[in-house]
């Protein structure tokens, strides 16, 4: 591609001549000669330009193809076409900030294959959740979106004699090593292929979201949700709480460690422990020492599809992972040796008694454990625990965290692609970390979930040295770890099973056990149907929010409720709404405008405004001088009478 150098030129002239200055310079002299007038000079210019870049196109060189590789399509600038009939004055008009990249379509590929959703070739079709995939096959992995889990996928795929692919879109499951992007989204969208990514879900993890979710969930179901998330405070919205409890601390002559994390820390990066008033606090656990050292569990967790109700596998086997120095009390001077309190692998991996063992099968000294191996030490003494009633605890509140993300995860969905469930493929899948720490009383208790746990297999560590002139020299040295990639590989081997099987009601599968949906955990479901009432004010136009004027339709739907003479009238729902809006301390969620909108987090807050509110009058009514507080009875009610009037 060139630019032609000519003063008069106004536009990217690919064929290297001056033919749009030549033609510029002519209109010139026909208008200086009064012999057109200005319109009949701008259809002379259309018309000329026209035929300049239909005649350029078809000089393009042709598209270069092989058999193995995708066609490489030239990139296009896009052509500013202004037809001036300026003089020597005239400058260009092309420049950097002008141009334009058109849509790559391959045209060998299926016409739902597209690199832009605003691509002509974007069509919207329904899907069927059952990819037609023979179980006698095997697998095609698509690797091309992989990061630092690259060596991994390629020796599952190895290990199981799969094939992998890295051409864009093919093969029956991609693989997107972070989250998708824009193009991302609307390649996936349009194709029968497993993905393994919830599209727009990542902040749910994020510890401060989390911990929200949770103490929304408490309200409803207090005594499932009061004892494995520690009492954690938020930043600068709960200082004067925090305060108060500091106080009574001293007060009660009690010293009480809290860890302060950041919301969106990863790796134990800004973590450090506090005895008094500051930072973005949580109570620390007292917590259960094995052979002298702090641990606890990474789990593996997959979710599978989005419609209905998400499907939830546990991984059996998983990873104890152990500080690199003996446990001590955190008292007064000591609470900032980390490397004995906090048991992240990036923090202990520089310590000087990190242990990496390669025969870690019956192992029981490595820094890195499997968890059976640990679950058989504390069936002995001192530790006598039971093992499968720990078990079944730790499985329950598993199940705890992820119901109350699961509706969000929907609403999401639905957000990024701007469609209902059914208008999308909905064949998605993900894996999840989750974190759980056991204190002395054999009690578990949820540390954090991550949404993206590292699948790397690799330990990097730089080594200092001695130099012969006694200078240090700092090498990076590089080494398998053996059990993670033993246990990863497991993870994803029989997740990749468990995603393509068209067996529905599979149980168990490899590693795997299916712990939801199940009838005992039914009761939950009243947090998903939250969700539909959202958005079923919101309308299909936009998932991600509600105004005021859609929620008072509720209130005005059922005005039986809400309306009440002398104590609560339109006005006052207003004021609540606005008042949710004004609160800052909930993530907007992918709410587009968070100005005017409430997300599905902050509508599922309101209802309890509205409910914490209608019980006072009740009580008022009835001259209760005691504040009676309503359940999940009253709610269910009260959602089931929303749900029949705006239907």
């Amino acid at each position: 591609m060139m630019r032609s150098k000519s003063n008069h030129t106004s536009t990217t002239n690919l064929m290297g001549n001056n033919r749009y200055s030549v033609v510029n310079s002519d209109l010139n002299q026909l208008i200086k000669e009064s012999t057109v007038n200005r319109s009949s000079v701008k259809e002379l210019t259309k018309l000329t330009l026209k035929q300049d870049i239909k005649q350029s196109m078809d000089e393009m060189p042709q598209v270069r193809t092989s058999k193995n590789k995708p066609p490489l399509m030239p990139l296009r600038k896009s052509l500013k076409l202004v037809a001036v009939a300026g003089g020597s004055n005239q400058k260009s008009s092309t420049n950097d900030n002008d141009r334009r990249i058109s849509p790559i379509v391959n045209k060998n590929y299926k016409k739902d294959m597209v690199t832009f959703e605003s691509s002509p070739y974007y069509v919207q079709k329904k899907f069927d959740s059952n990819i037609a995939f023979d179980e006698d096959d095997q697998l095609m992995i698509n690797t091309i979106h992989c990061r630092g889990d690259y060596s991994l996928i390629k020796e599952v795929i190895r290990k199981n004699e799969w094939f992998e692919c890295k051409q864009p879109g093919k093969g029956h499951i991609m693989w997107y090593g972070n989250r998708l992007s824009d193009t991302d989204k609307a390649l996936v969208r349009n194709r029968n292929v497993w993905y393994n990514r919830y599209v727009g879900g990542s902040f749910l993890s994020y510890k401060r979201t989390f911990s929200q979710l949770l103490d929304l969930a408490r309200r409803l179901f207090p005594k499932d949700y009061s004892d494995f998330i520690p009492k954690t405070f938020y930043f600068p919205e709960d200082m004067n709480k925090f305060k108060e409890v500091m106080a009574q601390n001293d007060k009660d002559d009690e010293q009480i460690t809290y860890i302060v994390k950041p919301s969106k820390g990863f790796g134990g990066y800004g973590i450090f422990f506090i005895q008094d008033e500051m930072d973005i606090p949580s109570e620390n656990i007292k917590d259960m020492v094995c052979q002298h050292k702090k641990f606890d569990m990474r789990l593996y967790v997959l979710l599978k599809g989005i419609q209905g109700d998400i499907q939830l596998y546990l991984c059996d086997e998983g990873m104890a992972r152990f500080c690199t120095e003996d446990y001590e009390m955190p008292e007064t001077g000591k609470i900032d040796k980390l490397f004995g309190h906090l048991t992240n692998f990036t923090l202990n991996k520089d310590s000087d008694k990190y242990i990496n063992k390669d025969d870690f099968i019956d192992d029981d000294s490595g820094t890195k454990r499997l968890l059976s191996n640990v679950l058989k030490i504390m069936e002995k003494k001192p530790i006598r625990c039971d093992v499968e009633e720990l078990m079944t605890k730790i499985e329950d509140v598993i199940v705890k965290s992820f119901v109350v993300i699961m509706p969000h995860l929907k609403n999401q969905f639905q957000i990024e692609f701007n469609c209902n469930l059914s208008q999308a493929n909905t064949n998605c899948f993900q894996l999840y970390g989750i974190d759980i720490l056991i204190d002395d009383d054999l009690n578990p208790w949820v540390l954090e979930i991550n949404s993206n746990p590292s699948f790397n297999i690799n330990i990097q560590k730089f080594i200092k040295e001695e130099t012969a002139n006694n200078e240090s020299k700092y090498s990076l040295k590089n080494e398998i770890s053996s059990i993670d990639k033993y246990i990863k590989s497991m993870v994803i081997s029989d997740a990749f099973q468990i995603v393509t099987s068209q067996k529905s009601n599979l149980k168990q599968l490899g590693s795997f056990t299916k712990l939801y949906p199940m009838r005992k955990y039914a009761k939950y479901g009243v947090l998903d149907e939250i969700r539909e009432v959202f958005e079923q004010l919101a309308g299909s136009r936009d998932f991600s929010g509600i105004s005021c004027s859609q929620f008072m339709k509720m209130i005005q739907s059922s005005a039986e409720i809400f309306i009440i003479k002398d104590q609560l009238q339109k006005y006052d729902y207003e004021l609540i709404f606005q008042q949710i809006i004004c609160d800052n301390s909930i993530a907007h969620g992918g709410n587009k405008n968070p100005v005017k909108t409430i997300n599905l987090q902050k509508f599922h807050m309101l209802l309890y405004l509205i409910m914490d509110k209608l019980q006072a009058l009740k009580d008022l009514d009835q001259g209760s001088k005691k504040v009676n507080k309503w359940g999940l009875k009253e709610f269910k009610e009260f959602l089931k009478t929303i749900k029949e009037n705006l239907s």
